[in-house]
């Protein structure tokens, strides 16, 4: 009994998580109207963002910056 329990848990796992292309947290790619984060410190964006539960506000690269990259 115990061990058919556990088979069927570790089935429902399995279903649960999608490690196929549909799964964009997995498969994430850039677009326009997508911001990228660039210089970042994930532990203290956390903080931030989670332990604090504070917002945040992105400003854009300056034009001239992006026209020297080109």
């Amino acid at each position: 009994m115990e061990n058919m329990i556990a088979t069927q848990l570790e089935n429902s796992r399995k279903d649960l998580l999608d490690l196929g292309l549909r799964n964009t947290l997995l498969n994430f790619r850039t677009k326009k109207n997508k911001v990228e984060v660039v210089d970042e410190i994930s532990k203290e964006i956390y903080q931030i963002l989670v332990q604090q539960n504070k917002k945040m506000r992105f400003k854009p690269i300056p034009k001239e910056i992006l026209e020297n990259k080109e």
